[in-house]
Formats: structure tokens, sequence, C-alpha cells
């Protein structure tokens, strides 16, 4: 059996990380290709979980091996986007690593539209509710930058000591979404909790020594002791986005915080506006919830 493992030190397989040329060709070529390290993670993993189920490299499966893999991700349960990725990640080995054709099973496996849930925030008093039950200091911590500054998760985990600006009182965002720095405002109790995380842990350069899976774990778990339903990392960011919003912080000096590019469904307000973001410091201190 040949694994597929990433040379990225994130990604790890069952006994370590084995050598391979096509292997490392894969990698070579979704850095080449700018994907982004979190897709070149996920499509290592797919290939990875591929070879295991059929014991050979995905390199030797017929199409019709990829069929019945793909049919049984259906039957486990696995979503229509877990598929598609799957199908991504196999298109992407066999058409740019091997230079192959499109295997015509990929158009069958088509994005459809997805259905418009109502987005879920949470109340201050849950979010308070939330992150104090969390007993994991760092993850504690992670997920209290990502509520109090409205941060992705990504932008979270990449955060380093030196990103946070104590004189100007701004924290610095790294290769955000569309791979873009920006600023948010850093407000001043988040400052004092950080400073007293700093002592606990003492971080040397990353902020949090953290994976998305151990965040997204003992959020889910903790979510659950206290009876909050379809939380994640993501839910804190929009909650901090509608709390400021409630608060009356103008919708685009939320664009900005967020660093969204556009916010289609708020386009109309937001046609010829600038903010001013030390104007809204007074909103932000005071809007969000007691974490």
């Amino acid at each position: 059996m040949q694994v597929f493992v990433s040379s990225n030190s994130n990604v790890k397989a069952a006994g370590g990380t084995m050598s391979s040329k096509l292997r490392q060709r894969f990698v070579e070529d979704m850095k080449l290709a700018g994907l982004a390290e979190s897709t070149q993670e996920t499509y290592v993993s797919v290939l990875r979980k591929l070879a295991r189920t059929f014991n050979k490299s995905p390199k030797y499966l017929s199409s019709e091996e990829i069929r019945k893999y793909l049919v049984h991700l259906y039957d486990r349960g696995c979503s229509h986007d877990t598929v598609i990725v799957c199908k991504s990640a196999l298109n992407f080995l066999y058409t740019k690593t091997l230079g192959r054709g499109k295997l015509p099973l990929f158009s069958l496996v088509r994005r459809r539209r997805r259905r418009q849930h109502l987005p879920t925030a949470l109340t201050r008093e849950q979010v308070s509710v939330l992150l104090k039950e969390i007993k994991s200091v760092p993850v504690r911590m992670c997920l209290t930058v990502v509520y109090a500054c409205g941060l992705r998760i990504s932008e979270a985990l990449n955060l380093k000591v030196k990103d946070i600006n104590k004189q100007r009182m701004l924290l610095l965002v790294r290769n955000g979404k569309g791979r873009k720095d920006r600023t948010v405002p850093l407000p001043h109790k988040l400052l004092l909790k950080l400073r007293k995380y700093w002592k606990q842990v003492r971080p040397k350069d990353k902020l949090f020594n953290l994976t998305r899976s151990k965040v997204y774990c003992t959020l889910k778990a903790v979510a659950d002791k206290v009876g909050i339903d379809d939380v994640s990392p993501h839910t804190l960011r929009r909650s901090y986005a509608v709390h400021l919003l409630d608060s009356g912080m103008p919708l685009g000096a939320i664009q900005q915080i967020l660093g969204h590019t556009r916010l289609q469904s708020m386009v109309p307000y937001l046609r010829g506006y600038k903010s001013n973001l030390e104007n809204v410091r007074p909103i932000l201190e005071t809007s969000v919830a007691d974490f």
C-alpha cells in the first residue's frame, strides 16, 4: 500500500511519514497552483484514505473503483460537499500531477446550489457561558480572540505574538481570505486577557500551538455540555458581527473588521461608505459579550 502523506508537518499518517516521489510531486503541484495549506492537507488526507481502502496507490485505481468509493461515501452518510472534495482531490492528481485527462465519471459529481439556511448567532449570554466553560486555556483564549476580534479560525491559529500592537491597540491579521493582511481593533479587555495568557503559556512565536481539529472538538464538546446546538468557531465570528450591528456600528466598519471584500446582502448600504475604525472603538469596547 502506498500511503499519501504531506511533507507538511501538520499532516501525519499512522505509523509515520512515508517518502514517495508521487506524493512529493502532488504536494509540490498543489503549492505551485497556489492552493491553501488547509486545502493541501485535505487533499492529501483524501488520497491517504483512498489508498488504505483499496490497499494500493490512487495512481492505479480504475474508474470503476473510484465510482464505487464515491458511492460508498454516500452510503456512509457523508455529505455531498465531502464527495465533491474527494472528486476535486482526485481530479487534481490525475489532471495536474499525472497529466491524464479528466475522468468522465467526474462530470456526474457536480456542485449543487446550497440550501439557504438562516445563519446561527449566539446571544451575548450564550457566548459568555460557552467561553467560560472551556477548560483548556489555549483553546479558550483562541476562541475568545475569534469572538472578540471577529476572526476566522484559520486567522486566529496563524497569529503570532508580534502581531499584537499594544501601542495602537490593533491586531495584525496575516494572510486572511484572499491572501490579504488587515488590522482589526484590539479591545482593551482582550489585551489584558492576552497578557495573562502569555504569562501562563509563554508562547514564543505562534500565539496558539493548536490544530483546527483540537479547537473544533473542544468547542463541540463544551457546546453539547451547555446545551447549545450547531456551534462552530465561525458561529462566534458571526455572533460578534451581529452584536456590533445590534449596537449600532456602521455596516462599512463591520465589513472592514471582518475582512470581507463585499457583503453581498449589505451592498446597497455599503456603496460609497468609508469608515474610520477609531470612531467605532467606543462601540466595540462596550457592545460585545463579557468574555
